[in-house]
């Protein structure tokens, strides 16, 4: 099995146990991410029992490791498969009805690009990596090496459609790129890749930006593992 391959299985079996503690405590680092997805999400999972929170998470998990469940060849739970569809069926209907627009915190007076750059430098630091220089404007790149690879974190300030956006991606120590758009959401597969806030102003610039700062951290702390080719996921 090539590199990339035998790490996004260790990343699905890391994202397993990280998916669970994240239930059985009440989702803390989800709800640091304030915004509709997640407050959706929490929302959802207020409604069903402890049963069908463990298919949805395990149905939703295998949205963003589609390669794992592949190569794993696990059967799809019909059941599993009815709550994913439902869940998704209700982000929509919400979005139809109105609701979406509600579930967006309040951000008061909005921040330029230069006051959001330099809150993020403030509260971010060195706890990334280092800082790199990025050749795309508008982009903020920490570079975090380990033994094995590294894992890269990009931060976009005021980018398309969003005021701050971020994604993380894992490299090999030859420069060779594993896994892109990593992040505390898509893990749980939330999202699809890159967390992105709208808007960002006075109101919820440092809740954004330590969610941030903390989904990161999080995925740095086991990346050593991940990246070690006979490494044993664990958080």
């Amino acid at each position: 099995m090539p590199v990339s391959g035998s790490f996004k299985l260790r990343l699905f079996h890391w994202a397993e146990i990280y998916a669970r503690k994240q239930l059985e405590s009440g989702f803390p680092l989800v709800r640091q991410f304030d915004q509709p997805v997640t407050r959706l999400f929490l929302k959802h999972m207020a409604s069903l029992d402890d049963r069908q929170k463990r298919l949805l998470m395990r149905g939703l998990l295998g949205r963003f490791h589609c390669y794992a469940v592949e190569v794993l060849h696990e059967p799809a739970d019909p059941e599993q498969v009815q709550l994913v569809e439902r869940y998704l069926e209700r982000g929509t209907l919400a979005f139809t009805t109105g609701e979406w627009r509600d579930l967006y915190p309040a951000v008061g007076n909005r921040l330029t690009s230069w006051q959001l750059r330099e809150r993020a430098l403030s509260v971010l630091g060195e706890t990334l990596g280092v800082r790199t220089k990025c050749d795309v404007p508008g982009f903020l790149h920490f570079d975090a090496p380990m033994a094995t690879g590294s894992v890269r974190t990009l931060i976009c300030i005021h980018g398309r459609g969003a005021d701050l956006a971020y994604f993380q991606e894992v490299w090999e120590a030859d420069e060779s790129r594993i896994k892109t758009c990593i992040s505390a959401l898509s893990l749980l597969g939330l999202t699809g890749g890159a967390v992105d806030w709208r808007e960002v102003g006075e109101a919820n610039v440092d809740r954004a930006l330590q969610a941030l700062r903390n989904g990161c951290v999080e995925f740095l702390s086991g990346a050593p593992s991940l990246l070690a080719e006979s490494g044993v996921p664990s958080i």
